[in-house]
């Protein structure tokens, strides 16, 4: 009896899946990342970027070169604003020092009046990629190899961690990854682990502080414990008292929301009314342009299942997920949802980071 194509294409998947299934997690992690970065790599943008991103590869350039934050010759550049000292950049140290090694590596020489771009887009792929792998290591944990591995693939690609994260030295990427850390190793019970993977995320973007308290109190909570709480906050006060030292050096301000970024969000909560609020927090959802899902629509889908998911769920990704919420919640109350693009979102990706465990359950209870 001859094999046709489609029962030969059937045999190979199943000898592909069967393969994965063998392995161990380092070589699932590794099946994960490195096409993943692949792609990333392959699609980055070295030419053109956002003054965001622009802004946070400048400094990370003048370290890796000259050991210093001076910017005086990117002068003019949006973001780069005068302070006491001289010039800095006003994004915050986590993005910065996450792109430093990728410059030390490298040998690239200014371009006119700009940073070399291309060392921040190769460390907005690898972290982008590395934050998929890791959070595929939190998903065994839940299901199959075979499963987690796909499900990392589809979080990398069929959301905006490929066209955000992926693409330039943006925060978004290195928050990912040290929120999917702080996931992984809450996972594993290794709270203070937890807690510094969830200061590392605020060093990147403050904000994520609100996660960070939220994940630590419902995780003692649900478990009942108090040690879980003072271990985790005893972690992420690490990455608060970092950030503020940072500030006081650079801005002369111990606030984690100085002058130089955060006070304009911070003035801006309550400024729209309930009403403001919740259109621009139903905007993360389902703006036209920038929502999560018209772009991703598969977790509208995904949607559905989290209430038989919920109740399957184990207490960390419960913990994880209801951190995601609180902190989208936080989010919509200081900044538009827009995020200032066109066509794509990237506010939500913290959140989706943190629920993904809780919509990989979501998945399973509907198939």
């Amino acid at each position: 009896m001859t094999t046709g194509p489609l029962q030969t294409a059937k045999l190979r998947v199943i000898a592909t899946r069967d393969w994965i299934n063998s392995l161990p997690s380092s070589g699932t992690f590794l099946v994960v990342l490195l096409p993943l970065l692949a792609l990333y790599l392959a699609t980055a943008s070295r030419d053109v970027q956002n003054i965001d991103s622009i802004a946070a590869a400048a400094p990370a350039w003048r370290l890796a070169t000259h050991g210093d934050l001076d910017l005086d010759q990117f002068e003019g550049l949006p973001w780069i604003i005068e302070t006491e000292g001289g010039f800095r950049s006003n994004r915050q140290p986590g993005v910065i020092l996450f792109g430093v090694p990728f410059y030390l590596a490298s040998d690239s020489e200014l371009s006119g009046s700009l940073p070399p771009l291309t060392p921040a887009a190769v460390a907005g792929a690898m972290s982008a990629a590395l934050a998929m792998a890791v959070l595929h290591l939190a998903f065994r944990r839940l299901t199959n190899p075979t499963t987690a591995v796909v499900a990392a693939f589809i979080g990398g690609t069929a959301t905006a961690t490929w066209r955000i994260s992926a693409d330039q030295l943006w925060p978004h990427g290195p928050t990912q990854l040290w929120l999917a850390l702080g996931v992984l190793t809450l996972a594993a019970g290794w709270y203070f682990r937890s807690g510094l993977m969830l200061g590392l995320a605020i060093l990147t973007r403050p904000i994520t502080a609100v996660a960070a308290a939220a994940i630590g109190l419902v995780y003692g909570g649900l478990a009942r414990r108090l040690r879980p709480i003072v271990l985790i906050g005893a972690g992420a006060a690490a990455g608060l008292v970092g950030l503020m030292a940072y500030n006081q050096g650079v801005f002369d301000s111990f606030s984690p929301t100085t002058s130089a970024y955060g006070d304009q969000f911070t003035s801006q909560a309550g400024a729209g009314g309930t009403t403001g609020y919740l259109s621009n927090l139903g905007g993360f959802f389902f703006d036209p342009a920038n929502s999560l899902f018209l772009w991703s629509p598969f977790l509208l889908v995904l949607a559905f299942g989290i209430p038989r998911a919920w109740r399957a769920a184990p207490s960390w990704v419960r913990a994880a997920a209801v951190s995601g919420a609180i902190y989208l919640l936080v989010h919509a109350a200081l900044n538009r949802q827009s995020g200032g693009l066109q066509r794509n979102y990237r506010y939500p990706l913290e959140m989706l980071t943190l629920a993904a465990p809780l919509l990989l359950l979501a998945y399973e209870k509907l198939v």
